[in-house]
């Protein structure tokens, strides 16, 4: 249990006991809290642990989705880049979600190995600019069984945001459970750098090798002699590039996933004007794998025509890439597509850039 919860969040211990298991996924903490309970909460005063776990649970209703995945989706997702992303909102962004991995010892990347993404408002926002701005938080977990060695440093960072009044777009809500809120004038794609090696905390060493060290607009909030900082920025691009090509490998039109679904069922009362009535809750757990059967290479095309002469034939891999192309009709259509990952045959002159290209599996 962690020792340095608020005294506000000491009173909720017997009755929210089981939302604060540091080790438990966010998975197993939602599927014992029904939606009646997180509605009331919300409305109620909470710590901020307890009122954020609520409004989550809150967004999802009566109707839960889990994706659970494999390794090998794991590593697929880390090793697929983006062509070019189009000015959208992916599907994925567009309802309550909750993507873990099948095995519960596993992570998705770094050291976060829950992701709970659900619709808030801002407080403070006027409805009339919820329809324009970002809504679409975050709750995430780390897989850290001691939360020592870097809980000084993150509670440094809580109550610099607190005391200079910074946008409260992330917070540390103790038991390795953080929140995140979209930054502003960013959009769900808008990430650079990603590097799914970084921990949620990293080593102030670290830091010297960081490709933001240039303009890192969070140097500020650092306390030298602390052993860890944050890196928000880094936080928040793997996140949003994890997420985004998730998200486009479920759709893409050759997607070489497979999903086995599992749905189970709950039931509660609520007393309604003095008639109790049962409630039925929903929890569908997509178990995501890559099938290997359904992966299709680029084909190779016939290379007997290519002129040799003064070239040096060349082995290059090139990654697994997701693309958005033309179909339908006077191509007026478009659709993803998975480019897998394939070695490219390269004849070239050394010195001269001009290439001839041929491709295998």
């Amino acid at each position: 249990m962690n020792g340095n919860l608020s005294e506000l969040e000491k009173e909720h211990l017997d009755k929210y006991g089981y939302l604060y298991n540091p080790n438990e996924l966010l998975s197993d903490k939602l599927k014992r809290y029904n939606f009646i309970s997180a509605q009331k909460d919300v409305k109620e005063k909470n710590a901020p642990y307890v009122y954020s776990v609520a409004t989550a649970r809150k967004s999802f209703g009566n109707n839960i989705s889990v994706y659970k995945l494999s390794n090998e989706l794991l590593d697929k997702i880390k090793e697929t880049t983006i062509d070019k992303m189009p000015d959208e909102t992916p599907e994925l962004y567009k309802r309550p979600f909750i993507i873990e991995a099948h095995d519960p010892s596993a992570v998705l990347f770094g050291d976060i190995n829950s992701i709970l993404g659900f619709y808030q408002d801002y407080e403070g926002m006027k409805k009339t600019e919820t329809t324009s701005k970002p809504r679409f938080n975050f709750l995430f977990h780390s897989n850290k069984e001691k939360e020592y060695n870097w809980e000084l440093s993150v509670q440094t960072i809580n109550e610099y945001i607190i005391s200079s009044s910074k946008s409260n777009r992330f917070f540390y809500l103790g038991c390795n459970l953080f929140y995140l809120r979209p930054f502003e004038n960013k959009d769900y794609w808008d990430f650079t750098k990603v590097d799914y090696d970084r921990n949620i905390m990293v080593k102030t060493n670290y830091c010297d090798s960081c490709p933001y060290k240039g303009d890192c607009e969070y140097s500020s909030m650092r306390d030298k002699k602390l052993p860890y900082h944050l890196c928000l920025t880094g936080v928040w691009d793997n996140l949003l590039s994890f997420i985004t090509v998730f998200n486009y490998l479920l759709i893409a039109a050759n997607t070489p996933l497979k999903e086995k679904r599992t749905v189970a069922h709950s039931n509660y009362t609520i007393n309604k004007k003095g008639k109790v009535i049962e409630k039925t809750e929903e929890w569908i757990t997509r178990y995501i794998y890559v099938d290997d059967t359904k992966k299709i290479y680029p084909k190779n095309p016939d290379s007997s025509e290519l002129n040799k002469g003064g070239l040096t034939l060349k082995d290059v891999q090139v990654r697994s890439h997701l693309k958005r192309v033309a179909f339908g009709a006077g191509h007026s259509e478009r659709e993803w597509r998975i480019i897998e990952s394939y070695e490219k045959k390269v004849w070239a002159k050394d010195g001269d850039t001009k290439i001839i290209v041929g491709l295998k599996k």
